[in-house]
């Protein structure tokens, strides 16, 4: 192995990314994997997430899927208690998934739609890092937690996502 392979290489780690059927999440994924690490992909979106796992296995990577709806703290708890029991250790976190709920003027914006987007954009990244944080060697881990330029240019027809 070359040097500067072996200095990044995350062999023998193990990462979980949200949102990893698709789009960064994904790509994270498969950066994560071509590194050395084996990845638990997560995703709401059962088939896009067998197929995803099933394009890494066949590629010759290590990867397991676990479908999860991050608007649900207790479907949040169940995965985390599942790598718990499988692993009992993490090393890096990568929080990738994101949705938007609607498109609509603030004064018409759903409640519906700024609770969804809530859940999974901000909620749920909180409630992974800090139960998995726990999961983390005592030499330390990484929690990447991707964002939108949204953070810093709202948009006025969709106040939910900028806000998470």
């Amino acid at each position: 192995m070359r040097y500067l392979e072996k200095l990044f290489s995350l062999e023998g780690k193990l990462a979980v990314v949200t949102g990893g059927s698709r789009g960064l999440g994904k790509g994270m994924a498969e950066a994560l994997l071509n590194s050395g690490a084996e990845v638990i992909l997560v995703s709401a979106d059962e088939g896009r997430l067998q197929a995803t796992a099933d394009e890494f296995t066949c590629a010759g990577f290590k990867v397991t899927a676990h479908q999860c709806d991050l608007s649900s703290a207790d479907e949040i708890e169940r995965l985390c208690d599942t790598i718990e029991e499988a692993h009992g250790r993490l090393d890096v976190l990568v929080n990738a998934a994101g949705v938007t709920s609607g498109w609509d003027e603030v004064l018409q914006y759903p409640d519906e739609a700024w609770e969804r987007t809530l859940k999974i954009n901000l909620e749920a990244p909180f409630r992974l890092c800090r139960r998995l944080a726990r999961l983390m060697t005592k030499d330390g881990g990484s929690i990447i937690n991707i964002t939108s330029l949204a953070a810093e240019r709202g948009a006025p027809d969709n106040p939910a996502y900028g806000a998470a």
